[in-house]
């Protein structure tokens, strides 16, 4: 900690530089998370239920079960097997669909009153939900007869709306925190400081997801827990900094004193909670024995 406040004393241009470089690309790096992530996601790999899924996929190079399905209003009120053909025939050549089920195979699909059907889309194995979704609502978005649901679908139209709440939210939080801030520190300054640190860590995490992302799958709701994670310790701990600091400056302490001080004994506070913290998420990670059993007990 002696030599971490020495570094930020001596070399703070140097430090604030590195700072906004890094900031910077992990803007750039962390861009498309969003698209990258995926709702729903939270089967256990290893467990009866998506191993039987993974079993039927690679046996008929399809999803075990349709991830689109469209509800069809015909125009004239009654279904015809040339609208339900037409119907199917469009959603095939959508990207990453790999069979289609129509009424014309399949007449449980058509309404007792015969005056709405439904449409049947399975997707390929390892196509992305959130990628055949959007596919799905582009070809089928502009038509008032049909209306688009499915799991595909639902994970790309609550991504989009997470996406916009996360934005919306954070629009609206950072100036009352901002204002909050102000009130408590009395400076802009020291009241700007812990937004920035939210920033850059919630910036910096984004990053390291989408990392991730190419090597496993990363739940959408997982950005809502490094938002609010991210704002909420970045205040804490700089609350806990600059109190400190501000206590041992007005003890009569030079600037470069003060700080060592602060490290040594308030960033040594957040170090160990920070530890603490990350640690107590990690395991989260561990999978425990029984999740497999109750998992195949609910859902299979």
């Amino acid at each position: 900690m002696r030599a971490l406040a020495g570094l930020t004393y001596i070399r703070s241009w140097w430090v604030l530089g590195t700072a906004l470089l890094i900031s910077v690309l992990a803007a750039v790096a962390g861009a498309a998370i969003f698209d990258r992530v995926e709702p729903f996601n939270i089967s256990d790999p290893s467990s009866e239920v998506a191993r039987a899924s993974a079993a039927v996929e690679a046996s008929t190079s399809r999803s075990a079960e349709p991830e689109v399905v469209l509800l069809v209003n015909p125009a004239g009120g009654r279904h015809t097997r040339s609208e339900s053909a037409a119907v199917g025939a469009k959603l095939a050549t959508v990207p990453g669909i790999a069979r289609v089920v129509t009424p014309g195979a399949d007449r449980a699909l058509i309404a007792t009153d015969r005056e709405s059907f439904l449409v049947l889309g399975y997707l390929e194995p390892g196509i992305s939900r959130v990628d055949a979704g959007e596919a799905v609502v582009e070809a089928f978005g502009s038509d008032p007869t049909v209306l688009a649901g499915g799991t595909a679908v639902a994970a790309y139209q609550v991504g989009v709306r997470s996406e916009h709440d996360t934005r919306r939210i954070e629009l609206y939080a950072a100036p009352l925190l901002l204002l909050l801030l102000l009130v408590v520190f009395r400076t802009v300054i020291a009241a700007v400081l812990p937004l920035i640190v939210a920033a850059l860590s919630i910036l910096l995490t984004f990053a390291a997801l989408r990392l991730l992302t190419s090597l496993t799958a990363i739940d959408l709701f997982s950005l809502q827990t490094v938002t609010g994670l991210g704002t909420g310790l970045a205040i804490n701990y700089s609350l806990f900094i600059l109190a400190r600091y501000r206590e041992e400056l007005s003890s009569g302490r030079g600037y470069e004193r003060a700080l060592t001080d602060t490290m040594l004994r308030a960033g040594r506070t957040v170090l160990f909670s920070a530890i603490t913290v990350a640690a107590a998420l990690a395991s989260l990670g561990f999978r425990c024995p029984m999740a497999a059993v109750y998992e195949d007990v609910e859902l299979g």
